[in-house]
């Protein structure tokens, strides 16, 4: 069974932002994960992403973002048979990479993590993960 975690971004003591992380997202991000810092998170405790964890967090998810993007542009490069002028087949991989990452079913919820870490970063807040 998928329990969802939430991650609410906090401002000034308020929640100004929800994301909801499932375990088995959090169970496809943990082998990705590079720093221990990162790869210690449990779906199932809660804790507090502060000023010195969210960069931390946010580097992973955007290399993570950038390897998936990354490997599909390079599978439809291989597979496809795309215009020979830079500029175009390089619209055309970002185009078809998009929509191909698009499709996997975490990259949504990877997108709407990286938004609120961003966020968090910005505005100088903190990220409470409430666990299971």
């Amino acid at each position: 069974m998928d329990s969802p975690m939430e991650w609410n971004l906090v401002v000034a003591n308020r929640i100004v932002a929800r994301v909801v992380v499932s375990d088995t997202m959090v169970g496809w991000l943990r082998p990705r994960l590079t720093d221990h810092r990162a790869q210690a998170i449990d779906e199932y405790q809660d804790a507090t992403f502060d000023a010195a964890l969210i960069p931390i967090w946010l580097a992973e998810l955007n290399r993570i973002r950038t390897e998936l993007l990354g490997a599909a542009r390079e599978t439809i490069d291989r597979s496809q048979r795309l215009p020979h002028d830079p500029a175009t087949r390089a619209r055309i991989l970002d185009e078809l990479a998009s929509r191909a990452c698009a499709a996997e079913p975490h990259w949504a919820a990877l997108l709407d993590a990286i938004g609120l870490l961003e966020l968090a970063e910005e505005h100088g807040g903190s990220i409470d993960a409430l666990g299971d």
